[in-house]
């Protein structure tokens, strides 16, 4: 629809306009991990099964954050998903537009090259990000990666990803 819509000299705009859509949802992607830092399976390894002394209130109160954090998290790549769209659509046509025939091939392997390196270097840091607890700042070594309740420091890659988005729109 946005190949249709937008007249050739707006497709750069709206390409820096889901750059920067991108570059929000990976800010609203790790406000999960800013809002539960005191979180209590960040600091101590509480048994897989409930016990007697915990309360039920607090075990209904868990369970609504993390729905609320799932919420916060498919919205967040709901928005990098609406945000990626015009990169596909219309950048392509662009490169078409303003490159001869020759050149376009050139340039369109050059986009899904850096896409698809782009994507492998992601998943590089990510799986060494994931090593690091998510809360750096209060790290009680209770927890290793090898535990239940492990959670990483999957937020560092998207902080990564907002910058260099927000850079580039």
């Amino acid at each position: 629809i946005l190949l249709f819509i937008s007249p050739i000299s707006n497709k750069m705009l709206w390409v820096g306009i889901g750059v920067f859509s991108i570059s929000m949802g990976c800010l609203i992607f790790i406000l999960p991990a800013i809002f539960e830092q005191n979180n209590p399976a960040n600091v101590v390894e509480p048994p897989v099964l409930c016990a007697v002394s915990n309360p039920l209130e607090e075990i209904k109160t868990r369970v609504v954050r993390s729905k609320l954090y799932l919420a916060i998290m498919c919205i967040a790549y709901s928005i990098i998903g609406f945000g990626s769209a015009p990169l596909h659509t219309l950048t392509i046509s662009f490169i078409a537009e303003h490159t001869s025939f020759r050149q376009g091939g050139l340039y369109n392997g050059i986009y899904y090259s850096f896409g698809a390196v782009g994507s492998i270097i992601a998943f590089i840091v990510h799986f060494f990000t994931v090593q690091i607890p998510i809360n750096i700042a209060h790290n009680t070594n209770s927890l290793t990666p090898d535990s239940e309740n492990w959670v990483g420091a999957y937020w560092v890659v998207y902080l990564i990803g907002f910058c260099l988005a927000l850079l580039i729109s």
